[in-house]
């Protein structure tokens, strides 16, 4: 049976399917112990073929979900967060092959908003189990996101977040708390819309949230074809508690300090380089640069 007549049917239907896991061994706060026996459960529950890799180094599970789309195996899981989810899914572009998801790191923002479960043992079942669903990605320049972009406060906390020794949310919000006295607005140029702004926050978002339930834009879907350019005005220091309620009660967009465009396509201009792709940082080769995005062009389970 041909994987695209698959599209939202239980994958447990499948036959003899061919299922290969990666393990970032040290993604998160070490959640992912155990998950292979798990793996080897279900895989033996549901009568098919599971392999097991683990990653050596950063880019390690992009190298192996390639090979195993080239091998025409079903679905690659990916066990860690979602910079892990990220390397898997950018090489599964465009292919047969379907990514599903074992969160373990720290925000898990693609798995929240799937309703991935967090639990592990639960998570391997619904690789199992779950519907197979086409999304949209986004493209920064040369570089993928299946969540977010950003390029203001968002990235700078990125950058220092990733030379932090101890992960996870408690060591994020520690970052966070320290630079939010100190991190400085800049102002950004949309081409698109003709629009030159000051921004606090400035993110491409494809789905509504970073992570943790984190939400910088409702309005995202990853199953519209859009991708939806979200701005956060500076916004006085007394109207931090304000701000972050907003963002947890998923309500950002209600607030005066928020403003979004919807398209396939933005070109920005910023005064520095600096951006994250799914919270992870990345330099940007000029400070002109294109996003847009790609439709329905990666099969995710969920």
């Amino acid at each position: 049976m041909e994987n695209k007549l698959l599209l939202g049917k239980p994958l447990i239907h499948l036959k003899n399917s061919r299922y290969l896991f990666i393990v970032n061994p040290v993604s998160g706060t070490g959640k992912q112990k155990g998950v292979e026996k798990y793996i080897q459960d279900a895989a033996a529950k549901y009568n098919v073929e599971a392999l097991i890799e683990l990653t050596k180094s950063r880019g390690h599970a992009s190298e192996i979900a390639k090979k195993a789309s080239e091998q025409g195996l079903d679905v690659v899981g990916i066990v860690g967060g979602d910079g892990s989810v990220n390397e898997a899914g950018k090489s599964l572009l465009h292919t047969n092959t379907a990514m599903g998801i074992i969160p373990t790191g720290s925000g898990n923002g693609l798995a929240r908003h799937l309703k991935i479960p967090l639990e592990i043992k639960d998570a391997v079942e619904r690789v199992f189990t779950g519907k197979r669903t086409a999304m949209d990605v986004g493209k920064l320049e040369n570089h993928v996101f299946l969540s977010t972009a950003g390029f203001g406060f968002d990235a700078h906390v990125a950058h220092l977040f990733a030379k932090e020794k101890k992960r996870g949310f408690g060591t994020y919000i520690k970052t966070v708390r320290r630079e939010l006295f100190h991190f400085k607005p800049f102002v950004f140029f949309l081409k698109n819309e003709q629009v030159v702004e000051k921004a606090f926050m400035l993110s491409v978002a494809n789905i509504p949230q970073f992570g943790n339930n984190f939400t910088i834009n409702p309005n995202a879907s990853e199953a519209d074809g859009l991708l939806n350019c979200t701005l956060i005005k500076p916004f006085p220091k007394y109207k931090i508690p304000y701000i972050t309620s907003r963002f947890f009660r998923q309500s950002i967009n209600k607030s005066t300090y928020f403003r979004e465009w919807a398209g396939e396509e933005f070109e920005i201009e910023l005064p520095h380089l600096f951006a994250h792709v799914d919270g992870e940082p990345v330099f940007l080769n000029r400070n002109k640069f294109r996003c847009h995005v790609e439709k329905a062009c990666l099969d995710v389970i969920s």
